[in-house]
């Protein structure tokens, strides 16, 4: 049985972008109702962060100021008026957060502010306490005080677009085996990154990518999905969790990351200070030296042996590295007493849908914000902007939906589009014999971990087109063992079209520029490469082009 549910605004994501949308929403006297993937608040990226945002609120500080950091880590290919937006409306956010019921540190009545790598001044305001959820749980808690309704462990399938208009979504209730039609006058895609596509990832199971190709099927052009942004440095010790080992903490602290050969790698490759080291410079010269053959098991080495006493100052910290720490020395075992094994990890998608700084994009009604957007970072994320942008842009969307609502006419309901996608859903996961959609999904991350990650080339590139344009086969054959594998199964193919856009854009751009790096194009070519890729559906096919920078 289908189940139908209308309601003026629609929001796809309860991460920050899909929250902070929904109480704009809200607040514009616009129904609102969120599906979220998990349950709303937790299980995306948001609250798995590291509970940093940056706002130009210090003495020293602008968000002119700000605005330049952010266009020279992103390679001058950063979409100038989605990034000024961000930059401009995050001091006036952040006490509209705090109305939200999300804590600062504060002295005085003023943000304590930090500095991070990359930036020149100290902007980076931080949670109280320090952890993603301080901000994700009070804006769910908002969001439904203000009369949000949700809907948990929902898949969404598609986009229903008609006549240029987006008027609604299919779906998938995986917990309740219910398919949904959600009639909408306005639809927000806030949909995040994609967590399946490489092996190893910092991004939860939660935010599986399907934004990316919901929009190409809605009609949407993507750009800059080359620029995939890895953490360089993962705890990678077996038997280990993999959290964050925060690498600019350590090394101020006199830690060195050295290969095989005992070379400290900082030095070799002539990387700037720990204020200054972006994660793009050395996540890709950690990655090199793995690709060259000097790692040890697909990860380098943190030596922070000699800067014993720094890190015991902070072992009551709340960090998930320093806990572990902490838990191993109170069973007798000094982790920091030897180097310790560190990776790279899959992180976060600077490339996404095109939008403008009001959410909206060509298709009327149908608006997106947060990571599925891509533009406002360029070819490389500073670290703290992600949450700037998601709020930003987030509250813009909701706005912008909101006023959209109140004068467009009810949705209509394409009758025939509806029963054909949803039984096509229907069969796909009442499929009981087939090709378990879990090795579908690690056949790829394999492909994508070995071919498209940090280290590029020609060859492999061409080599991972071929295996997913094979592995894609499998999709028809697709089946889910379990039930919590039907999430994974109504996402699959999304997944794919995110991965064949990554690697198509990848083999185009034929030059090195902040996270993307080709081993056979090492040098960055502004003369000829300062443009998007960018990756539409055509006749059924993903295809590339090129488009200037925005206010470039």
């Amino acid at each position: 049985m289908l189940k139908k549910i209308v309601t003026d605004v629609l929001v796809v994501g309860s991460g920050a972008a899909g929250l902070c949308a929904a109480i704009a929403a809200r607040q514009g006297n616009a129904q609102t109702l969120l599906l979220s993937i998990t349950s709303a608040g937790a299980g995306n990226s948001t609250a798995v962060s590291g509970a940093i945002m940056n706002g130009a609120v210090g003495p020293d500080d602008s968000p002119q100021m700000h605005l330049e950091d952010t266009l020279r880590a992103g390679a001058l290919l950063n979409d100038v008026p989605l990034a000024a937006k961000v930059v401009e409306s995050m001091p006036i956010c952040l006490p509209r957060l705090e109305e939200c019921g999300v804590g600062f540190l504060k002295e005085d009545g003023r943000y304590i502010v930090d500095r991070s790598p990359g930036h020149t001044r100290a902007r980076t305001v931080l949670f109280q306490p320090r952890a993603g959820t301080t901000l994700s749980k009070p804006l769910a808690r908002t969001a439904v005080q203000l009369g949000t309704k949700i809907i948990s462990n929902f898949n969404l399938v598609k986009v229903l677009v008609q006549d240029g208009r987006a008027i609604g979504a299919i779906g998938y209730v995986w917990e309740t085996g219910q398919i949904v039609h959600v009639a909408a006058k306005v639809v927000i895609l806030a949909t995040g990154g994609a967590s399946m596509l490489y092996s190893r990832t910092r991004i939860p199971p939660g935010v599986p990518g399907d934004g990316y190709g919901i929009a190409l099927d809605a009609g949407l052009t993507l750009q800059d999905m080359e620029f995939v942004q890895f953490y360089p440095t993962i705890l990678a010790e077996p038997g280990m969790a993999k959290v964050v080992v925060s690498y600019d903490y350590f090394i101020r602290s006199g830690a060195v990351f050295v290969n095989s050969l005992g070379e400290d790698i900082v030095t070799k490759y002539d990387l700037p200070d720990s204020r200054m080291i972006t994660r793009d410079q050395l996540s890709i010269a950690i990655a090199r030296e793995i690709y060259e053959g000097r790692g040890v098991d697909g990860a380098l080495f943190m030596d922070a042996t000699s800067c014993r006493t720094q890190i015991d100052s902070v072992m009551g910290s709340t960090n998930a590295f320093i806990r572990i720490v902490r838990d191993r020395l109170a069973q007798g075992e000094d982790l920091l007493a030897r180097p310790i094994r560190v990776a790279p990890a899959n992180h976060y998608y600077m490339g996404g849908v095109q939008a403008a700084p009001t959410g909206e994009t060509v298709i009327h009604g149908l608006l997106a914000c947060g990571e599925v957007v891509g533009g406002t970072h360029g070819a490389n994320r500073l670290q703290g902007n992600s949450l700037s942008e998601t709020v930003v842009m987030g509250f813009e969307a909701g706005n912008t939906a909101a006023g959209l609502a109140s004068h467009l006419p009810p949705p209509p309901t394409p009758e025939r589009t509806i029963r054909e996608t949803a039984l096509r859903l229907r069969v796909s996961l009442d499929r009981r014999s087939g090709t378990p959609v879990r090795e579908i999904v690690k056949a790829l991350q394999s492909v994508m971990t070995a071919k498209a990650a940090l280290v590029r080339e020609g060859e492999g590139l061409q080599d991972a087109k071929a295996a997913i344009d094979s592995l894609r086969q499998e999709i028809p054959h697709a089946v889910a063992i379990a039930p919590r594998e039907r999430a994974q199964l109504t996402t699959l193919s999304q997944l794919f079209d995110t991965a064949e856009c990554v690697v198509a854009s990848a083999l185009a751009r034929q030059e090195s520029r902040g996270a993307h790096f080709r081993l056979d194009y090492p040098e960055r070519n502004d003369a000829e490469w300062l443009k998007h890729i960018t990756c539409a559906r055509r006749d059924g096919e993903i295809v590339n082009s090129q488009s200037q920078v925005r206010g470039a």
